[in-house]
């Protein structure tokens, strides 16, 4: 078999995305730029580093702040969204090691494989970006404080939580009464963001520094939210494409 045939053969598995409960496309906007560049994001996942947000080590800063806006969302939110990110993230590792194999056979990877990348990266952005930043940071700062204390449990992990370097906003939905979720409630009387996102959108945490990489066609928490991520450094991958989305903009696209 010469190698002009053999070079960048397609993967023997399907690269369409896989099926989630939760498009992100429809998810509204509730974490503002600020709050995201510098709380959250810094410490997301090293699949999903971006020259967009700085990255920073060490135990992300989960505040009282955050977690009693954490706390407002209905818990089945973060177990759906959380299923449908697990499966982004095993896609991804998968595809990504059918890139790394071929390009250690012939040199270089078939074109539909950063295709598939950058699809399931976008999606990731897109959930982390609305909403999911909030679970997934708070899950490092768990898992971080669990590990450095065995006998803890979650609760014991949470308390004497500090209190941030911005106002104490609380929230103005009670505990567990906000479902920000495109589908069907699983109460009549949660609150919905279909109509409204004031009692769902969190506060928001501006310095010098994120007003400054604040990208410019963001248009306000309670408008759009924008992530550029021109520069994925992703468990080795190469920049990607340009992954930009204006999260308002793509729901009105898609929308029936």
């Amino acid at each position: 078999m010469s190698t002009a045939k053999t070079l960048r053969e397609p993967p023997p598995f399907d690269l369409s995305l896989p099926p989630i409960a939760v498009d992100p496309r429809f998810l509204p906007p509730l974490l503002p730029w600020g709050l995201l560049y510098n709380d959250l994001m810094p410490w997301c996942p090293d699949s999903l580093a971006t020259s967009s947000f700085p990255s920073r080590k060490g135990v992300p800063p989960w505040t009282i702040q955050l977690e009693l806006h954490y706390q407002k969302f209905h818990p089945q939110t973060w177990l759906t969204l959380a299923a449908d990110d697990a499966i982004d993230s095993w896609f991804y590792r998968k595809v990504l090691q059918e890139r790394d194999k071929q390009i250690a056979v012939y040199g270089e990877a078939h074109d539909s494989i950063q295709s598939a990348l950058d699809a399931v990266l976008l999606r990731r952005y897109t959930r982390w970006g609305t909403i999911f930043a909030l679970h997934g940071i708070r899950q490092i700062y768990l898992d971080t404080q669990l590990a450095l204390h065995p006998a803890w449990t979650e609760p014991e992990a949470l308390k004497g939580l500090e209190v941030g370097d911005y106002p104490l906003v609380s929230p103005v939905a009670a505990v567990g009464t906000v479902w920000p979720l495109p589908s069907e409630p699983p109460r009549e009387d949660l609150l919905t963001t279909l109509h409204s996102i004031d009692h769902a959108i969190l506060f928001d945490h501006e310095t010098p520094e994120s007003r400054r990489a604040q990208p410019s066609g963001w248009g306000g928490s309670a408008d759009c939210a924008e992530l550029k991520t021109s520069s994925v450094q992703a468990a080795g991958c190469p920049p990607s494409a340009e992954l930009s989305t204006t999260l308002r903009r793509r729901r009105n696209e898609t929308a029936p």
